[in-house]
Formats: C-alpha cells, sequence, structure tokens
C-alpha cells in the first residue's frame, strides 16, 4: 500500500469512527414551515431566520437537553392543501420532535388535522384561529 493511500484510509476511517465518540452529542430536528414562495414569502424567511439564529445560539451552548437541535424547513405557500402535504412529509421524519409555523389560519387548520393524526406536536406561531385549540388536540398549541 502505497503512503499516500496508508494516509487516505487513515484519514477517513478517523473521520467515520469520529462520529461514533461518545462525546457526540445526538441530533433531533425540528420543523418549520411557512411561505417561502409567493406573496408572504418575506414574513417566511424571516421566521425561517429567526429559528436559524435561536438555534445557532442554542446549539453553541449545547444544545436542548443534550440534543443538538437541526432545522428542517417546508414551503406551504400559505395553501391549505400544500401545508397538509407539507405536514405529512414532517410526520414521515421520525427524527422530527416538532413542528412551528404555518403563518395563515387555513393552512394552519388543515395542517393540524395531520399533525394531530400523527401525533406530532405543533405549535402554530401566527394562524389566531381558535379552532386550533378549541378541537382539544393535546399535539397543537398556538402562541
Amino acid at each position: 500500500m502505497s503512503l499516500r493511500r496508508g494516509i487516505g484510509l487513515g484519514l477517513t476511517l478517523a473521520f467515520i469512527l469520529s462520529g461514533c465518540y461518545p462525546g457526540t452529542k445526538p441530533m433531533t430536528k425540528i420543523g418549520l414551515v411557512a411561505p417561502f414562495t409567493g406573496f408572504d414569502e418575506a414574513v417566511g424567511y424571516s421566521v425561517l431566520y429567526s429559528a436559524k439564529l435561536a438555534l445557532q445560539e442554542r446549539n453553541s451552548r449545547g444544545g436542548v437537553s443534550g440534543y443538538m437541535v437541526e432545522l428542517v424547513a417546508l414551503d406551504d405557500r400559505n395553501q391549505a392543501d400544500l401545508a397538509v402535504q407539507r405536514a405529512q412529509m414532517m410526520a414521515l421524519d421520525a427524527d422530527i420532535m416538532g413542528v412551528i409555523g404555518h403563518y395563515e389560519n387555513a393552512a394552519a387548520l388543515a395542517a393540524s388535522e395531520e399533525y394531530h393524526r400523527a401525533g406530532l406536536t405543533y405549535l402554530a406561531v401566527s394562524a389566531t384561529a381558535d379552532e386550533l385549540t378549541r378541537r382539544g388536540y393535546p399535539e397543537v398549541f398556538r402562541l
């Protein structure tokens, strides 16, 4: 084996094994669904950048309860039918512990049905429809 190949193999092995080191913090994910295209895209990106900044600060301090947190962001264009599809996509990822977002009431109401069905925690941060919490779904919250 050549020296170059041996060093490459050693570095590759070290890189792979570094992920197995007991000091490596486990990861979890938080979902964010907002309008990143269309009329309200500025609002969606404002929420996205705020969430990224908050998670960056939190992760730099050790994460949440020993977990580093990754943000998964999807565009619902403020459309109820697309919001349902995005909620279903979030529910399929077993590492996602909860979802925030859905700017418009119609999108939030439609998506909340899917989060309830999947048992996935959902926090409506801007949708204000009383019906979101009046239905009594234990997974659905609003600010």
